[in-house]
Protein backbone atom coordinates (compact mmCIF):
# COMPACT_ATOMS: atom_id res chain seq x y z
CA UNK A 1 0.00 0.00 0.00
CA UNK A 2 3.10 2.46 1.00
CA UNK A 3 4.38 1.79 -2.40
CA UNK A 4 0.94 2.74 -4.16
CA UNK A 5 0.89 5.81 -2.14
CA UNK A 6 4.43 6.63 -2.88
CA UNK A 7 3.69 6.00 -6.62
CA UNK A 8 0.39 7.89 -6.74
CA UNK A 9 2.57 10.79 -5.11
CA UNK A 10 4.92 10.81 -7.47
CA UNK A 11 3.02 11.29 -10.50
CA UNK A 12 0.59 13.71 -9.21
CA UNK A 13 3.73 15.65 -8.70
CA UNK A 14 5.13 15.17 -12.50
CA UNK A 15 1.32 15.95 -13.98
CA UNK A 16 0.68 19.12 -11.95
CA UNK A 17 4.28 20.18 -11.89
CA UNK A 18 4.29 19.61 -15.99
CA UNK A 19 1.60 22.21 -15.76
CA UNK A 20 0.20 24.13 -19.29
CA UNK A 21 3.66 26.21 -19.56
CA UNK A 22 5.73 27.09 -22.70
CA UNK A 23 8.78 28.96 -23.26
CA UNK A 24 8.18 32.71 -24.73
CA UNK A 25 11.00 34.78 -27.07
CA UNK A 26 10.86 37.70 -28.38
CA UNK A 27 14.06 38.63 -30.56
CA UNK A 28 14.82 41.11 -33.65
CA UNK A 29 14.65 39.83 -36.92
CA UNK A 30 14.70 40.88 -40.68
CA UNK A 31 12.20 41.10 -43.24
CA UNK A 32 11.96 37.26 -44.45
CA UNK A 33 12.99 35.57 -41.44
CA UNK A 34 10.18 32.70 -41.14
CA UNK A 35 11.03 31.68 -44.62
CA UNK A 36 14.15 30.84 -43.72
CA UNK A 37 13.62 29.62 -40.61
CA UNK A 38 11.12 27.35 -42.83
CA UNK A 39 13.69 26.22 -45.61
CA UNK A 40 16.13 25.56 -42.67
CA UNK A 41 13.70 23.04 -40.42
CA UNK A 42 12.32 21.51 -43.16
CA UNK A 43 14.53 18.06 -42.99
CA UNK A 44 14.64 17.81 -39.18
CA UNK A 45 10.45 19.28 -38.43
CA UNK A 46 7.27 19.59 -39.79
CA UNK A 47 6.57 22.63 -40.88
CA UNK A 48 2.90 24.17 -41.55
CA UNK A 49 2.71 27.54 -42.60
CA UNK A 50 -0.57 29.34 -40.22
CA UNK A 51 -0.90 32.77 -42.43
CA UNK A 52 1.90 34.69 -43.85
CA UNK A 53 3.40 35.55 -40.61
CA UNK A 54 3.03 32.77 -38.63
CA UNK A 55 4.85 28.94 -38.49
CA UNK A 56 4.55 25.87 -36.88
CA UNK A 57 7.09 23.78 -36.20
CA UNK A 58 6.78 20.02 -34.85
CA UNK A 59 9.61 17.77 -33.77
CA UNK A 60 9.13 14.12 -32.87
CA UNK A 61 11.61 13.11 -30.37
CA UNK A 62 11.89 9.60 -30.82
CA UNK A 63 13.90 8.17 -28.35
CA UNK A 64 11.66 9.55 -25.42
CA UNK A 65 8.61 8.46 -26.95
CA UNK A 66 10.40 5.06 -26.68
CA UNK A 67 11.96 5.23 -23.38
CA UNK A 68 8.49 6.89 -22.02
CA UNK A 69 5.85 4.48 -23.09
CA UNK A 70 4.27 6.97 -25.23
CA UNK A 71 5.32 9.93 -27.47
CA UNK A 72 7.06 13.26 -26.97
CA UNK A 73 6.67 16.38 -29.35
CA UNK A 74 8.31 19.57 -29.42
CA UNK A 75 6.37 22.63 -30.76
CA UNK A 76 7.23 26.41 -31.50
CA UNK A 77 4.88 28.98 -32.71
CA UNK A 78 6.96 31.58 -34.73
CA UNK A 79 5.00 34.96 -35.31
CA UNK A 80 6.84 38.02 -37.28
CA UNK A 81 5.74 41.18 -36.60
CA UNK A 82 6.43 43.29 -39.59
CA UNK A 83 5.80 46.92 -37.98
CA UNK A 84 8.34 46.11 -35.35
CA UNK A 85 10.46 43.55 -36.69
CA UNK A 86 9.89 41.59 -33.81
CA UNK A 87 9.93 37.41 -34.40
CA UNK A 88 7.51 35.68 -31.30
CA UNK A 89 8.56 32.21 -30.54
CA UNK A 90 6.10 30.01 -28.23
CA UNK A 91 8.00 26.76 -27.56
CA UNK A 92 7.06 23.86 -25.35
CA UNK A 93 7.56 20.03 -25.30
CA UNK A 94 4.13 17.87 -25.11
CA UNK A 95 4.31 14.42 -23.64
CA UNK A 96 2.01 11.82 -23.67
CA UNK A 97 3.74 8.88 -21.77
CA UNK A 98 3.55 6.17 -18.72
CA UNK A 99 5.03 8.39 -16.34
CA UNK A 100 1.85 10.70 -16.94
CA UNK A 101 -0.64 7.63 -16.93
CA UNK A 102 -0.81 8.81 -20.67
CA UNK A 103 -2.55 11.53 -19.90
CA UNK A 104 -0.90 14.85 -21.54
CA UNK A 105 1.70 17.09 -20.37
CA UNK A 106 3.10 20.32 -21.30
CA UNK A 107 6.62 21.34 -20.25
CA UNK A 108 8.59 24.88 -21.14
CA UNK A 109 12.33 24.99 -21.51
CA UNK A 110 12.92 27.57 -18.17
CA UNK A 111 14.87 26.45 -15.24
CA UNK A 112 13.33 24.25 -12.88
CA UNK A 113 13.45 20.67 -11.59
CA UNK A 114 10.45 19.22 -13.54
CA UNK A 115 11.62 17.40 -17.02
CA UNK A 116 15.43 18.65 -16.36
CA UNK A 117 17.23 16.30 -17.92
CA UNK A 118 14.50 17.27 -21.41
CA UNK A 119 15.56 20.81 -20.78
CA UNK A 120 19.17 20.75 -22.47
CA UNK A 121 17.72 19.81 -25.89
CA UNK A 122 14.65 21.56 -25.83
CA UNK A 123 16.97 25.22 -25.36
CA UNK A 124 19.25 23.69 -28.38
CA UNK A 125 16.45 23.71 -30.27
CA UNK A 126 15.40 27.10 -29.54
CA UNK A 127 18.44 28.25 -30.44
CA UNK A 128 18.94 26.76 -33.46
CA UNK A 129 15.39 28.07 -34.48
CA UNK A 130 16.42 31.81 -33.71
CA UNK A 131 20.18 30.95 -35.41
CA UNK A 132 18.00 30.17 -38.93
CA UNK A 133 16.16 33.18 -38.34
CA UNK A 134 18.93 35.87 -37.62
CA UNK A 135 17.28 36.59 -34.37
CA UNK A 136 18.83 38.35 -31.44
CA UNK A 137 16.84 37.45 -28.14
CA UNK A 138 15.40 40.72 -26.63
CA UNK A 139 13.09 38.94 -23.68
CA UNK A 140 12.50 35.25 -22.52
CA UNK A 141 10.17 34.02 -20.06
CA UNK A 142 7.91 31.02 -19.11
CA UNK A 143 4.35 32.16 -20.44
CA UNK A 144 0.75 30.10 -20.75
CA UNK A 145 -0.26 27.64 -23.56
CA UNK A 146 -3.24 29.90 -24.23
CA UNK A 147 -1.15 32.66 -23.88
CA UNK A 148 -1.98 34.89 -27.31
CA UNK A 149 1.28 35.53 -29.55
CA UNK A 150 2.25 37.31 -29.75
CA UNK A 151 1.38 38.71 -26.06
CA UNK A 152 -0.89 41.30 -25.85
Amino acid sequence: MRAVTSLSAVLLVVVIGSGCTATYVRGRVSDGALDKVAKAAASEYAVTRIDENTIHLRDSWVWSSIGGLGWYTSHARLHHDRSSEDLHVKYYLRGNGLSSLWISTYLDAEPGFVGLALKPTMNAQIAQILRWAGASTEERKACGLDDPLPPS
